[in-house]
């Protein structure tokens, strides 16, 4: 029996690591694939900026400036596009005619007319993790996210190089290690057929031991036939102590999570127009759990559309009274993943219904991720905005935030971050970069907030920089419960 049992299980793992690296061997395939294509992608925008750009009658002119930033707003996978003569960039889209111009270096890579640097070569750059590639006149700046999506879950190391190997145009360090006793990996290269590129995935092999402990004794159990180990999990759950995961659930479903609502103001008179709700959560016991900690584990643990539906239900609930009066807005953080969700925009339209809220007086604001392009997330957003609610980008400027993203998803609006907005009375570089957002944004018809104003020195600057701009910073109003507002 013990005979019969042990060979049973050795054939088990067998079969279960060959799985896994048939498994992974698909994964470094597909992975490299993808970079491939989106480096493919990233040169055509490239190529048709400079079309589109040829032939201008007067470099850096204000008809000039415009048309580059046409030209950025319409390319998925371009962040800024801009002029350069005598080897210095002189103007962009982006930041205008440059006061002082941007010598460019020697470049490692240099191909007939084409010449490509990493932003880090170029001494004052004010660009990041990206590819600055010019064309006669024309500098294309590719998006710093624009292989975010190579590989949802970062288990990969990815390369993508020129094909002679002297220029790196992205490297990706894996960001998800597995661990486990063998640090073998599967390597995949592939080269480009259309232009001279290439990629190389590392994507470290699954090793059965690598399965969480459950998996591995549901194998070993199924093989010894015995429901012990099971039955011992089962009594070793009960008495565990809870998880904050499960903490979070048991909040949601008992309606422990709070909120407080800060003021969003008019820019110039101070008029307070509606409110931002952020959620807080102070547990049992009265451990205070910071959102930076509890939004990121409801996605983790697929409760992030419960939180979202919670909060939309709980602010329409408590600003009631508020919202008759329809001039006044309530603004909700959401993930993309929600409004994904197939039942969201129902949810939203019958909540806003039973509350008597009019669509107008709800605007999501959306964290700015690669998955803004999923096709779900984007029915779902145009089939919202149809019925009148609003959407804006979050923390527009850090992170993967950028124009080119505007061109496949049309937003309402964006919130600058507050780390311009910071820069503002400083002598920091950042200073000059809430002006030319605004600028742009305005060019586009999108709305504009400006989050961080913490002083009136900040407030008289936004007041001259964006007059159109909403505004919202403790200096104008600190967050408090819907009892407690003042307006």
């Amino acid at each position: 029996m013990a005979t019969s049992v042990g060979i049973s299980l050795l054939i088990a793992l067998a079969s279960v690591q060959a799985v896994l690296y048939y498994y992974d061997s698909e994964s470094a395939e597909r992975v490299a694939a993808r970079a491939v294509a989106q480096i493919e992608a990233i040169a055509s925008n490239s190529q048709a900026a400079a079309r589109l750009a040829a032939n201008a009658r007067d470099i850096c002119s204000p008809d000039d400036v415009d048309k580059l930033k046409e030209i950025t707003f319409r390319s998925a996978y371009l962040s800024d596009v801009g002029r350069v003569k005598n080897d210095q960039i002189v103007c962009t889209a982006l930041w205008g005619v440059l006061a002082t111009p941007i010598r460019l270096p020697p470049a490692n890579y240099h191909r007939k007319s084409l010449r490509i640097w990493r932003a880090e070569e170029v001494l004052g750059s004010r660009y990041h993790q990206t590819n600055l590639v010019l064309r006669d006149d024309l500098l294309t700046v590719s998006s710093p996210s624009a292989f975010d999506d190579i590989d949802p879950v970062h288990r990969s190391s990815i390369m993508v190089f020129s094909q002679d190997k002297k220029h790196v145009f992205k490297a990706i360090a894996a960001r998800r290690m597995t661990g486990g006793f063998s640090e073998s990996v599967i390597v995949r290269h592939l080269c480009s057929n259309t232009i001279a590129a290439c990629a190389a995935v590392r994507l470290p092999r699954k090793s059965l031991w690598q399965l969480n402990a459950w998996l591995l004794g549901c194998l070993a159990s199924g093989a010894a036939a015995t429901g012990s180990a099971v039955s011992i999990l089962i009594l070793r759950r009960r008495h565990a102590p809870r998880n904050l995961d499960e903490k979070l659930a048991s909040a949601l479903s008992k309606g422990l999570i709070t909120l407080e609502y800060q003021p969003l103001c008019d820019g110039i008179t101070g008029r307070v127009m509606g409110w931002e709700a952020l959620s807080r959560w102070t547990t049992s016991s009265g451990e205070v759990i910071s959102p930076d900690i509890f939004v990121p584990l409801a996605k983790i643990h697929g409760l992030s559309t419960t939180l979202a539906r919670y909060v939309v239900q709980r602010a329409l609930s408590e600003l009631r009274p508020r919202l008759e009066d329809r001039d006044y807005y309530v603004c909700v953080n959401v993930e993309p993943e929600d409004i994904a969700d197939n039942d969201f925009p129902s949810y939203v339209e019958d909540v806003a219904a039973r509350k008597g809220i009019r669509p107008s007086q709800l605007k999501f604001e959306v964290t700015e991720r690669t998955d803004i392009v999923h096709p779900d997330f984007l029915k779902n957003m145009q089939f919202l905005q149809s019925r009148g609610f609003a959407f804006l980008i979050d923390d527009f400027g850090t992170g993967n935030a950028n124009f080119s993203h505007l061109a496949k998803t049309r937003f309402d609006g964006i919130k600058i971050d507050r780390l311009f907005t910071s820069a503002l009375a400083t002598p920091s570089p950042l200073r000059s970069v809430l002006p030319a957002i605004y600028e742009l944004a305005i060019t586009l018809d999108l709305a504009v907030t400006v989050e961080g104003v913490e002083s009136q020195v900040q407030l008289e600057a936004i007041r001259h920089i964006a007059p159109k701009a909403t505004v919202q910073g403790w200096h104008l109003g600190r967050p408090s419960a819907a009892e407690a507002l003042e307006h």
